[in-house]
């Protein structure tokens, strides 16, 4: 078993179901954070956002990639294609650590799921059309937004806890369950082939 929590996280996990019954269309994926001298950014920080755009949408081919390196920070854009969906990630280590990001945004043929900081996860309905012409054009449709799911910093719970919002706690719970042989491994080593290739090709 692998340390990629975010495969255990409530909020990647609700997604996950949600995507099952939304058919993708693309998605765009931006992880930014400041300098990282003290390692490898790839195989310390960028690995993570990269597993999870796997782990939700399944291997992916490299159709275009760029490569930044700039006063010591690494930024890197690609995009990628899946068997059913396009994507365009963004990893940064050239902004900040005071205000770090990671945003996730899908866009369905029903709506568009927004993942914010791990902590905020949210639908926004499309509007239906008629005869071709959207419903919003003629004035019948009004934004929803949908929260399916959110951290709540004022309620002192443990689903409220960010470890437990970015998976680090329900991966703990998952391997003592697997150990004692009552839970599915998410994350065995042999899933890790696809995100370590994709990886060294975006160096």
């Amino acid at each position: 078993m692998v340390g990629m929590q975010k495969r255990y996280s409530p909020l990647i996990r609700t997604l996950k179901k949600q995507l099952a019954k939304a058919e993708p269309i693309s998605y765009t994926l931006s992880y930014h954070t400041g300098a990282y001298p003290e390692g490898n950014p790839f195989t310390d920080l960028f690995i993570h956002p990269v597993d999870l755009a796997l782990f939700l949408f399944g291997n992916a081919e490299i159709e275009g990639v760029q490569q930044i390196d700039r006063k010591g920070t690494t930024t890197v854009q690609a995009l990628l294609s899946h068997s059913y969906v396009k994507g365009i990630i963004e990893l940064s280590t050239a902004y900040s650590w005071t205000n770090p990001k990671e945003t996730l945004h899908i866009n369905t043929p029903i709506g568009e799921y927004s993942l914010e900081q791990m902590e905020r996860l949210c639908h926004y309905p499309h509007p239906k059309t008629i005869a071709g012409i959207p419903l919003e054009k003629l004035g019948f449709f009004t934004a929803a937004e949908q929260v399916l799911a959110e951290r709540n910093n004022f309620n002192p719970l443990v689903t409220n806890n960010q470890l437990y919002t970015q998976g680090f706690l329900p991966e703990i719970k998952a391997f003592a369950d697997m150990v004692e042989h009552s839970y599915e491994n998410l994350s065995p080593l042999s899933s890790m082939r696809s995100t370590y290739k994709l990886l060294a090709s975006l160096k």
